[in-house]
């Protein structure tokens, strides 16, 4: 309380009710009103007052001195004081003027003014507005000294009443013009929603004009106008006028839909919306409006926010449409809680309701492995084909050439009838991808290696593989190669329930999965010499078979990392492990161009015992020198195996260059053999992970839709 204020300065929200407040003069005179807080009048003016007859204003409420014409009145009525009485005759008047207008009685809290008088105004739902008002006074007293009453009479003086009130009125009403000008001016600059905000505003004042308005045509009574009141529109024509600008808005799809996606690669239109407003047949471009867009059904990239440019259109570039048998969606809407801040509540809601329905919706028609349902078979090799391909750092150099070779069982390393099947499916799956191109000649006869087979398709990559059949599971790893380097650009595995196999896809299995090789793994016999060339698959089945060695039920848990899951050519690399038991660790890395390397035991622990809890790094600090990542780019895959017995996968193991290692051509695999310890299902555990190398600066493969958002390997 306390405000000093006057008219719009004061202006809250709309008006519903009026107090007058009357203050007190002399007795039996119209003077204007002593200060608040003198509580009587001097015992001779009491006296004199009781002298005089009863004024006919006290029964009729009515005095000739103050014709209606040119005042307002009112009479109060106390059995204690004057200046109660005198407050009776304020509420009084004011209710005369209320009753007038609204039909019923109202009461608010008064401020002070600095004019002395003052009405206030409020509605029952919000703040009050307080405004300054003259001619106000306090135009004669009586008191009944036989029944200790006291009377007042308070007036209104219309004239200078509504000269003050007009000056409020006026300074409203200018307020509301210029909203009104503002709303026009946006939507004249094909913004029309940046109108909302002042037409919101422009309805709140709106009703406190209105309100106000009231209350001077009846101060004003029979006076004339001084000069014409100024209209602006109501608060029912400036909400109307609000729902049909809401109303007129149009989002409307231009270019984009029903495109085809292909992985790696941008859809090659954009997808376009237009923002329009309709009067009648006319169209009007709604500029800088935001739109929002996103994938409501399937996955990929889009960009989530764009504005509308000067011909009301937004359009958003669309990448990595991850593969699906299902179309995917996207929807383009206004974004509305943008739009919604700093509006009132209710006219919020209103934007909400209007536009929170305009919706477009382009459907995408992603790139598909296998048509996915509820076939395991199908869902499993169609996930295998996406798997490789998006990891699968591909060239711009037109369509890649490739061709499924052969996938052997793992530990017998023989084509069993179920390789025909798993060939000819991912050769299907993959064929359905629209950026590479599946080459299913047949293979001369003379081509007995992989890549014989493949540079006689005259391909420039190759897929080719090893599976193997548990108790429950059948477990398949691929590989893609590169035939000018022999290099691992992708690999994937692909798990299915063995009741998804039929009894031809079983034939030739040992047991039909149901034994388990007394050692780790069964490997090819030793050798003293350089492989020979017709002996290099072998050395890539021994590869596959480590990478393919694994343990389902492990007797104790151990955590194999790297700080990322991708490194750039040059970057360093730091390996490492920890296991919750004791154990004996041997840790080997396989290259990209198919080197193997034993990283633990090395030259500086050549003892591969690891005490429980340890965190192993390779290279350690004092190992005095950091890995560098050389390349060649693909996909490079480190495999611990973790025993409970001291084991090592090789024996005599030479570290004279810090790490052992083997290459295909047989570099550094001299007098080297397998340890040929058995070891019981419960002495032994395994973990893997998967490194993506790229060439430098590249922070994703060419297939990169499945690759965003792969996490760091990390415990």
């Amino acid at each position: 309380m306390g405000r000093q204020c006057r008219g719009a300065a004061c202006r809250a929200l709309p008006i519903r009710g009026l107090i007058v407040l009357l203050l007190a003069g002399c007795a039996g005179t119209a003077a204007e009103a002593p200060p608040q807080g003198q509580s009587s009048l001097p015992p001779e003016v009491l006296a004199q007052i009781a002298k005089q007859p009863v004024p006919p204003w006290v029964a009729t409420h009515f005095d000739a001195r103050y014709p209606d014409k040119f005042f307002l009145a009112g009479v109060g009525e106390s059995t204690s004081s004057f200046p109660e009485a005198e407050a009776q005759a304020r509420a009084d008047l004011a209710k005369r003027i209320e009753v007038q207008i609204e039909g019923k009685d109202s009461f608010v809290a008064l401020e002070t003014s600095k004019g002395g008088y003052q009405y206030a105004v409020k509605s029952d739902i919000t703040e009050g507005v307080t405004i300054t008002l003259s001619g106000l006074i306090v135009a004669d007293r009586w008191v009944d000294t036989t029944g200790h009453h006291y009377y007042a009479l308070a007036v209104l003086n219309r004239e200078k009443a509504i000269a003050a009130v007009r000056t409020d009125l006026d300074d409203l009403s200018e307020q509301a013009r210029t909203l009104l000008a503002k709303a026009a001016e946006w939507e004249a600059q094909q913004e029309p929603l940046q109108a909302v905000a002042p037409l919101a505003r422009l309805q709140g004042l709106a009703g406190d004009v209105q309100a106000l308005r009231k209350r001077y045509l009846v101060m004003r009574g029979d006076l004339p106008e001084p000069r014409p009141l100024t209209m602006i529109p109501s608060p029912v024509e400036i909400e109307q006028r609000l729902d049909d600008l809401l109303a007129s808005l149009r989002l409307l799809p231009v270019s984009g839909d029903g495109q085809r996606a292909v992985i790696g690669k941008p859809l090659e239109q954009p997808l376009v919306v237009k923002l329009v407003r309709r009067r009648g047949d006319a169209e009007t471009p709604v500029r800088d409006l935001p739109i929002l867009f996103a994938f409501e059904r399937g996955q990929g990239q889009v960009e989530q926010t764009k504005k509308t440019d000067q011909s009301g259109q937004a359009r958003v570039t669309v990448r990595d449409v991850r593969a699906s048998a299902e179309t995917a969606a996207i929807a383009a809407k206004p974004d509305v809680e943008a739009l919604m801040k700093g509006l009132p509540p209710a006219i919020g809601q209103r934007v909400l309701d209007k536009l929170g329905r305009q919706v477009v919706v382009f459907n995408v028609v992603p790139s598909r492995g296998l048509q996915a349902g509820a076939d395991p078979w199908m869902n499993a090799i169609g996930k295998l084909s996406e798997d490789l391909l998006n990891h699968f750092d591909f060239d711009d150099k037109g369509k890649p050439t490739m061709a499924v070779l052969d996938f052997v069982e793992t530990y017998g390393s023989q084509r069993l009838p179920f390789s025909q099947r798993l060939e000819s499916g991912l050769r299907t799956a993959l064929s359905q991808w629209e950026f590479v191109s599946i080459v299913e000649k047949n293979v001369p006869a003379a081509a007995a290696k992989s890549e014989d087979k493949a540079r006689a398709l005259g391909v420039g990559h190759y897929v080719d593989g090893v599976y193997e059949l548990s108790n429950d599971t059948l477990t398949v790893n691929a590989s893609l190669r590169k035939l000018s380097d022999g290099t691992t650009k992708a690999a994937a595995f692909m798990s299915i329930p063995r009741g998804a196999l039929t009894s031809q896809d079983l034939q030739g299995f040992l047991g039909h999965g149901e034994q388990t090789p007394s050692t780790i793994f069964q490997a090819p016999p030793p050798s003293a010499t350089p492989l020979p060339p017709s002996a290099q698959s072998a050395y890539d089945q021994l590869l596959a078979k480590l990478v393919m060695l694994r343990q389902p039920n492990p007797p104790f848990k151990v955590k194999l990392w790297t700080e990322k899951s991708t490194y750039n050519v040059g970057d360093k690399v730091v390996f490492f492990f920890e296991s919750e038991q004791d154990c004996y660790l041997t840790l080997i890395d396989i290259g990209t161009s198919g080197r193997l390397t034993v990283l633990f035991p090395n030259q500086w622990e050549k003892n591969n015992f690891v005490s429980r809890g340890r965190r192993v790094a390779i290279p350690e600090p004092h190992y005095g020198f950091d890995i560098d990542v050389n390349g060649p780019t693909g996909t490079e895959r480190v495999k611990a195996i973790v025993t409970t017995e001291p084991f090592t996968l090789f024996e005599n193991m030479n570290f004279a260059n810090g790490f052992f290692g083997l290459t295909r051509d047989g570099a550094g695999a001299r007098d080297f053999k397998l340890s040929p310890k058995q070891l019981a299902p419960n002495q032994w555990t395994d973990a893997a992970i998967e490194v993506l190398i790229l060439e430098r600066c590249k922070t994703e493969p060419r297939g990169r839709g499945l690759m965003r958002g792969v996490k760091p390997q990390n415990p």
